[in-house]
C-alpha cells in the first residue's frame, strides 16, 4: 500500500469537533478521524454504468458518480470501522448486489472487507439499527474510478418500511501495524446527510451488531460532510394476491352460519 496523501492535502478533523464529542461522552476514548482531499483531477463518470432497471428494478444510489475526498479512522496506524449509507426503504425487496468505490493507494486488491446490511425503523442514527446480514469479501478494484461490484451469493429479503443501511468494514486492518489510510470515498457535492460511520471499543465484533458500538455518527457532523460511494441493487418482492371470495358464496356462507347458530341455540334450550 502506498503512503497516505501528502500532509498538505490531509485535513485532520477539527479539534473542536472531537472536543465536543468527548464532552458529551467523557468516558469514551474516541479514535482520531481523518479526512483528505482527493489529489489530481476528479473523474465525473465512474464505471461501470448503472445496471438496467430491467435487471435491478430497485436501485439505491445517493452519489453523483464522482468523489472529492476520503475518510479514515486511526492514529499512527489504521483502525477498523464501519462506513455506511442510509437508504429510504423501497418496500419489500431482495438485495442482490452491493457496490463500493475504493480510492487508489488507500486500499489494495484482495484486502479483506465485510459488507453489512441493517434495517432502521425510527430514523434515529444515534441508536443504531437492526443487524440483518454480513458477507465476507475482498477489495476487487482500487483505481479511483471503478466500483467493486459484489453479487451476493445469498440474496437478502428485506421487509419494507424505515431505512436500509448498507455499509462496509475494512477488515484487512491489523491494529497497531497497518499504516493509516483513508479507505472511504466521499462525494462532497451530494451532501444529503444520509451517510454515517461507527466504531467499537476494539475490533468490530462479528457479526457487527451496532448495539455494542462506541459511537454511531452522521458524516455531516464532521468537516468531511458528504455521501459515501456505496450503492445497492435488487428486485421488489412479488405481491401475493389473496383470492377474493365470491359475493354469492359469501352470502350463502353467512346464511348457513346463522342457521347453524340458531339450531345450536335451540338444542341448548330443549
Amino acid at each position: 500500500m502506498s503512503a497516505p496523501f501528502p500532509l498538505r492535502r490531509s485535513l485532520v478533523l477539527a479539534a473542536l469537533f472531537l472536543g465536543s464529542v468527548l464532552a458529551a461522552a467523557p468516558i469514551l476514548a474516541l479514535p482520531e478521524l481523518h479526512y483528505a482531499v482527493r489529489p489530481g483531477p476528479v473523474t465525473i463518470q465512474s464505471v461501470p454504468p448503472l445496471p438496467s432497471p430491467a435487471t435491478y428494478p430497485v436501485q439505491l444510489v445517493l452519489d453523483d458518480d464522482s468523489w472529492e475526498g476520503t475518510f479514515g479512522v486511526g492514529g499512527v496506524s489504521s483502525e477498523e470501522f464501519l462506513w455506511f449509507n442510509r437508504f429510504t426503504s423501497p418496500g419489500d425487496f431482495t438485495l442482490q448486489e452491493i457496490w463500493v468505490l475504493f480510492p487508489q493507494g488507500q486500499a489494495a486488491v484482495a484486502d479483506e472487507i465485510q459488507l453489512v446490511a441493517y434495517r432502521d425503523t425510527d430514523g434515529n442514527i444515534s441508536n443504531g439499527a437492526e443487524f440483518l446480514a454480513a458477507w465476507t469479501a475482498e477489495v476487487l478494484v482500487a483505481d479511483n474510478n471503478t466500483f467493486s461490484v459484489y453479487e451476493l451469493a445469498t440474496p437478502l429479503e428485506i421487509p419494507g418500511g424505515g431505512e436500509v443501511w448498507i455499509g462496509v468494514i475494512n477488515r484487512w486492518v491489523i491494529p497497531g501495524v497497518t499504516p493509516l489510510a483513508f479507505p472511504a470515498t466521499i462525494d462532497s457535492n451530494s451532501n444529503l446527510g444520509l451517510s454515517g460511520f461507527a466504531f467499537w471499543p476494539g475490533t468490530p465484533p462479528n457479526p457487527p451488531d451496532l448495539a455494542s458500538a462506541s459511537s454511531i455518527l452522521n458524516l455531516n457532523s464532521t468537516p468531511a460532510a458528504g455521501t459515501f460511494l456505496i450503492r445497492a441493487f435488487g428486485s421488489s418482492l412479488p405481491i401475493v394476491d389473496v383470492p377474493a371470495l365470491d359475493v354469492r358464496r359469501l352470502a350463502l356462507f353467512a346464511v348457513l352460519l346463522t342457521l347453524a347458530a340458531t339450531f345450536a341455540l335451540g338444542l341448548r334450550r330443549a
